[in-house]
């Protein structure tokens, strides 16, 4: 991601009221991604560590989170669960952390996705304002 698509990602997703923590590969380059795939997975598996990470958000879809699959450490991910946001290739995330490792994951805007007002109303009230 480009400095001004990380700074709009960071800035949608503190409009909701969040404070943003991002990945230290973040601003790698490697082709279209940040860094090799094990870089990436460094960076995810950081967040599901962090103790004060309450969600992990994609910044954007595109592709390559298949290649990040096969050095995902399931068993880390489902002792420390948290919250995962996106979308397109996110998806590839959503399914493999439901299978292997039981979380239910939420498809929704990308970081540096328009947020309009529907999707930061039903954000809301799916993932901080959910009735009992």
């Amino acid at each position: 991601m480009s400095d001004a698509e990380i700074e709009r990602a960071v800035g949608n997703i503190e409009s909701l009221g969040l404070r943003v923590k991002t990945g230290a590969n973040i601003r790698l380059k490697r082709g279209n991604y940040a860094g090799t795939p094990a870089q990436q997975v460094d960076d995810l598996h950081a967040a599901f560590r962090d103790r004060e990470v309450k969600a992990v958000w994609g910044g954007r879809g595109g592709s390559g989170c298949s290649m990040l699959l096969p050095l995902l450490d399931y068993g880390l991910i489902r002792r420390h669960p948290k919250i995962l946001v996106g979308f397109s290739d996110v998806t590839a995330l959503h399914l493999a952390i439901h299978r292997h490792a039981g979380l239910v994951t939420f498809h929704g805007p990308a970081g540096i996705s328009t947020f309009s007002g529907y999707s930061v109303a039903h954000l809301q009230a799916v993932l901080m304002e959910a009735p009992p």
